[in-house]
């Protein structure tokens, strides 16, 4: 048996056209239903199909709603891209997933739950924060990042 791997031209390629960036091998254009943010508690995602979607909040509930990203991401380089501008999630309206701490993001294909894909998650660190009322979540430049592994 053999392993192969992406050469770091097209991992940057698949970053930049799951980003809505122009590309230089991939024929793309920006993702039809947007690039959305969204959070989860519990139980992260992995990187298997549909199983592996981690626990996220119920969109609608408490203000819990996913974030469209298009356009906030840079130039990725060397297998990984991050935000390059501040993503910030709406105050919440009561306490979302009952208080549990928010364990990671994942990046959506579209902004309703169950429709669409994930494409991307990772780790929050340190996972401390909570969503009561009145709590918004905020990530400032270059503080979420993501790799092609």
């Amino acid at each position: 048996m053999a392993v192969g791997s992406f050469k770091d031209r097209l991992e940057i390629d698949i970053l930049k056209a799951i980003t809505g960036q122009a590309t230089t091998i991939l024929t793309t254009t920006p993702l039809p239903g947007g690039l959305w943010l969204g959070l989860c508690y519990t139980t992260s995602p992995t990187d298997v199909d549909i199983t592996g979607e981690g626990t996220e909040p119920t969109i609608g509930t408490n203000g819990y709603a996913r974030v469209n990203t298009v356009g906030l991401w840079g130039a990725p380089a060397a297998g990984r891209v991050s935000n390059n501008a501040a993503i910030n999630f709406a105050p919440f309206t009561g306490t979302i997933a009952g208080g549990a701490f928010f364990v990671a993001f994942a990046l959506y294909d579209q902004a309703a739950a169950g429709t669409g894909h994930q494409l991307a998650w990772g780790q929050l660190s340190p996972a401390n924060k909570t969503g009561n009322a009145g709590d918004t979540m905020q990530f400032p430049i270059g503080s979420l990042i993501i790799t092609a592994d």
